[in-house]
């Protein structure tokens, strides 16, 4: 079962590696940059098929094909693949542990506690500031591409999805801090 569950985290950070490392190398080569924004309702025209009448739109997602990107537009883009490969290695190696440590016959400890608010925390702002610095890249893509034809992207955090992670993060912190304490006051007891 470690080991397994060794190889799923190995797994899950390699690949995040991966496609991180893939994604800055396309950054940085040089060349044109797709950059994904999330766009505020905007209208436009456009066929549904080759033969078809132009109609009316509203764009929510776009890519944008960014021929000689800036250094203001790569940066940012690079500095947001740099944090989730960081946030994915910090929450997989806390988890690891955590596993570890259980496998061990030592669930709830001091240790245990820390490893989780840091897996959490990393987690939370990694949901945060990852989307952060793509919409910082999107808006200077969006700004090198358009003359004033454009709204700026949008930056977009489902807060649902932070409310849920902030409240998980504080459940597991809060049943570890208990576990670990109620261990500390039972030991020697038998």
């Amino acid at each position: 079962m470690r080991a397994l569950l060794m190889l799923t985290g190995a797994g899950i950070a390699s690949w995040t590696l991966g496609t991180a490392a893939g994604r800055i190398a396309e950054l940085v080569a040089g060349g044109p940059v797709r950059v994904r924004a999330q766009l505020a309702g905007t209208e436009a025209v456009a066929r549904i098929e080759a033969r078809a009448p132009e109609l009316p739109i509203e764009v929510e997602t776009a890519h944008l094909l960014v021929v000689d990107p800036a250094m203001t537009t790569v940066v940012p883009l690079v500095l947001g693949q740099v944090l989730l490969g960081l946030v994915v290695l910090a929450v997989v190696g806390c988890l690891l542990a955590i596993a570890t440590s259980i496998m061990r016959g030592r669930v709830f400890s001091r240790a245990s506690t820390r490893l989780v608010g840091v897996a959490g925390a990393a987690a939370l702002l990694g949901a945060w500031l990852v989307p952060l610095c793509s919409t910082v890249g999107a808006n200077d893509a969006i700004a090198q591409l358009s003359a004033d034809g454009l709204d700026s992207a949008v930056f977009t955090v489902e807060p649902l999805a932070l409310l849920s992670i902030a409240f998980v993060v504080a459940i597991a912190v809060t049943t570890f801090g208990v576990g670990a304490r109620l261990r500390r006051y039972t030991e020697g007891l038998v």
